[in-house]
């Protein structure tokens, strides 16, 4: 309306100069895409002029090489596999019926493999601890690969697992039974726990991995993973994440791998409370405070460590502010540590009840400290800096090798193939 007119500082000539700013920008814009498109176009000719298929990217049903439907839910009936000269199939926006059917007899042997290829004799210049530095570890995730996977989490719970073992140490996972997986068994053991107002009951499943056969080097004794998994209808699901009650699913899983040292028989006998706990990501953050508001009130693990281990911050296990009882904490204790920004957080809970707090890289132990890189829980990681650090995760050499990936749509065979 009149009397309303606003003035830019430096008059007309200031918009001129903001609009032909603004030209500029964009024009370098569309130069850069340009140059993109030309520099794809010039790999795909390199690639296909050496017989190599081309650059063309490929995407699994998933963000990691493995597919999450094919090892968290029921296979179809008959499943093809690709040989491993070829690409990886195109994604389909196909809805997958998924039969109620137990798991191919394609993909069981392809999870065999996987465990098999880890199996291997410890040799003599290999770095085994004496028995009396060797440790009781248990590791705590929401996935394990080769039995479930979405991302990078479920490779370093497999792989850590198998490196501690063939140390000497004494390895647990704890995991969900997503499915029955060929080989696991079930121990006969049984915990209710009182969660959201309900009795959960869980079954724990067991399935035992060498990972270095009995030699002189290992004492005369095979080393290897006890994977353990709990057993719950709420983890027989569509996908591992994503459903309304989330809280209640981990909650449940983070009890149960808290019982798992004491009710589950591996080899003759169980772990008991000298543990060190690997807890990993939101999911289970719950168990460092379970084990501080309630175990050790009771005498129980005062000779446990849990190390709390941050994948990803940008998901902190958020949900609306609940009474202490659903979680199974009837004293609340220690449940303010979950509040930030009017919700509860998982993550925020694993961070500031455990004794340790690591990252997967010393670099991401630096960005968690920062306002862009903390997710609004750079205080709380502050604040733990005498206890945090990062370690930088390791990978298989055999799993991520581009000479034999058939994942990707183009081998790497060596950079010769670009210079003859």
């Amino acid at each position: 309306g009149e009397g309303s007119n606003l003035s830019l500082r430096g008059g007309s000539d200031a918009v001129e100069n903001a609009k032909s700013q603004l030209k500029e920008v964009m024009e370098r814009s569309n130069n850069l895409e340009q140059k993109v498109d030309d520099l794809a176009e010039g790999y795909e000719n390199l690639a296909q002029s050496f017989g190599m298929g081309g650059f063309k990217v490929t995407r699994t049903a998933s963000y990691s090489c493995l597919n999450e439907e094919a090892l968290t839910q029921p296979a179809p009936a008959v499943i093809e596999t690709a040989d491993e000269d070829e690409p990886a199939p195109e994604p389909s926006d196909t809805v997958v019926q998924i039969p109620a059917a137990p798991p191919s007899e394609a993909l069981s042997q392809k999870i065999a493999a996987a465990l098999a290829k880890d199996s291997k004799v410890v040799e003599e210049e290999a770095f085994v601890l004496p028995p009396e530095e060797r440790m009781n570890i248990v590791i705590v995730s929401s996935e394990v690969a080769p039995f479930s996977k979405s991302g990078g989490l479920a490779d370093v719970c497999d792989k850590l697992g198998v490196s501690l073992s063939r140390m000497g140490h004494r390895v647990m996972t704890v995991a969900p039974l997503y499915w029955r997986y060929d080989g696991c068994e079930n121990t006969g053991s049984v915990k209710e726990f009182g969660i959201t107002g309900q009795k959960h009951r869980v079954e724990y499943w067991r399935k035992w991995r060498e990972t270095a056969p009995a030699s002189a080097e290992t004492g005369g004794e095979a080393f290897g993973v006890n994977h353990v998994f709990v057993q719950n209808g709420c983890y027989e699901r569509h996908g591992m994440y994503g459903h309304n009650d989330d809280l209640m699913r981990f909650t449940v899983l983070s009890w149960a791998a808290l019982e798992a040292p004491f009710s589950v028989d591996c080899n003759g006998s169980v772990f008991g409370d000298d543990c060190i706990f690997l807890v990993n990501d939101w999911m289970v953050g719950l168990v460092p405070l379970i084990m501080v508001s309630h175990y050790r009130r009771y005498g129980c693990y005062m000779n446990a460590r849990t190390i709390f281990d941050i994948h990803n911050m940008g998901y902190c296990g958020n949900f609306g502010v609940c009474d202490p009882q659903d979680l199974g904490l009837p004293n609340g204790d220690f449940f303010d540590k979950l509040f930030h920004d009017r919700q509860i957080k998982l993550l925020k809970g694993g961070i500031e009840l455990s004794d340790r707090v690591v990252t997967v890289s010393p670099s991401y132990r630096d960005e968690i400290l920062t306002p862009e890189g903390g997710w609004g829980l750079q205080e709380s990681c502050r604040s733990r800096f005498p206890h945090l650090d990062g370690v930088l995760n390791g990978i298989d050499e055999s799993e991520w090798d581009p000479q034999t990936d058939h994942y990707l749509s183009a081998k790497f065979q060596g950079f010769d193939n670009f210079y003859r």
